[in-house]
């Protein structure tokens, strides 16, 4: 439906929001975080976390305008978990 289309951005804009603001975060104290060296594990699990929900949204959106279609066994939402969880993976 449509509202859950609205909340899936919703939260999307803020995921990237927070994401922005992390890296803000991270360039105001760079040096004093330099002896832990945490760029690498800041990039890597934010950059999972980042992609994956805007993988989310983009299987929402083609399951919105008819890409992605309901099965015989599954319906529309079953089908684009299950290519979440694929892709994932």
């Amino acid at each position: 439906s449509i509202i859950k289309l609205i909340v899936t951005i919703s939260l999307n804009i803020s995921v990237t929001t927070a994401f922005c603001a992390l890296i803000t975060f991270y360039h105001a104290f760079e040096h004093e975080l330099a002896p832990h060296r945490p760029l690498a594990k800041f990039i890597c699990i934010k950059g999972v976390l980042f992609f994956t929900t805007w993988q989310g949204v983009i299987l929402k959106l083609l399951g919105h305008f008819g890409v992605l279609h309901e099965g015989y066994r599954f319906s529309l939402d079953e089908i684009e978990l299950a290519w979440q969880d694929l892709l994932v993976c």
